[in-house]
């Protein structure tokens, strides 16, 4: 059997990203006690290298807003399985100019994250299984940090 990944909600403050628009607080999402956005950058810099394409245009992705990730990881509570849930935001702070999506799959014991990709269809070779307390209590946090 499979172990089971901890998830974990920290608020990095606005003003932390030299940014030339204003900056807001963003939903860090930690797995395992690393920083998501740490580790798709790793995941998708090994995929930059095999492309030959350059290191340092991998990963260049923000968290969102609390608010922000609230809606979408919500909105895929109203499913069993939910496909290209945004979870991180292009650096620019467009989720449609690029970002990190999964498929979160709810099951009687448990919330899967799987299928992690970038937008340009790159999948990761990870995937997440966390207690359904453990999930229910980030998204309790997520949701009061979201002002809902």
């Amino acid at each position: 059997m499979r172990n089971y990944d901890s998830i974990k909600l920290k608020i990095q403050r606005a003003g932390t990203l030299v940014l030339p628009w204003k900056d807001f607080d963003r939903a860090v999402i930690l797995i395992n006690g690393q920083d998501f956005l740490q580790i798709a950058k790793k995941e998708e810099k090994k995929i930059f290298i095999d492309e030959n394409r350059p290191e340092d245009q991998a990963g260049v992705y923000h968290s969102m807003s609390p608010a922000e990730l609230y809606g979408y990881l919500s909105d895929a509570e109203n499913y069993k399985q939910k496909q290209n849930v945004p979870v991180l935001t292009c650096s620019c702070d467009e989720t449609g100019c690029s970002r990190i999506s999964l498929t979160v799959c709810h099951t009687g014991y448990g919330v899967i994250w799987k299928d992690i990709h970038n937008i340009c269809g790159h999948y990761f070779d990870l995937s997440y299984l966390f207690k359904l307390k453990d999930y229910e209590e980030f998204m309790a946090q997520l949701k009061k940090l979201a002002g809902k």
